[in-house]
């Protein structure tokens, strides 16, 4: 019995492939690029137009004291009401285990196949975003 042939479509492979490798390429450019010879990443625009919508500035991490800041302070509220959180996949490790002044987690939403959300606001996670440390635009 012969063995069954399979085709593969090179020209679609290449394509996905060289696809996948810009976007690795160029993603961290989109997250925290300066503006100078590369795209102005979101991190570098949020920190340059809103300023304090910024935290894990210390080395230790961010407390839900600083995160609520950041939701209901730190942000023009007509920006907020449409907000999303952006951060590592490590950063978000640490907040996951943060809790409120009752116990209680600061990050729901796990189990319903959506994302995690973080005092109300869908979390997305991207490792090109800087991990929690001293001076970094973490968050």
């Amino acid at each position: 019995m012969a063995a069954e042939s399979t085709e593969t479509d090179l020209v679609d492979f290449l394509a996905f492939d060289l696809g996948r490798a810009l976007g690795r390429a160029s993603g961290a450019h989109y997250v925290s690029g300066s503006g100078t010879n590369q795209p102005r990443g979101v991190v570098t625009a949020t920190v340059a137009e809103v300023g304090t919508a910024v935290a894990g500035t210390v080395a230790s991490g961010v407390d839900a004291n600083e995160l609520i800041d950041m939701v209901y302070g730190g942000v023009n509220e007509e920006y907020a009401a449409n907000g999303v959180w952006v951060m590592a996949p490590a950063t978000f490790g640490y907040i996951r285990n943060l809790r409120d002044g009752n116990n209680a987690f600061l990050v729901s939403n796990l189990a319903d196949g959506g994302p995690p959300r973080l005092l109300g606001k869908p979390v997305f996670l991207d490792p090109s975003v800087a991990a929690l440390g001293s001076g970094n635009a973490s968050i």
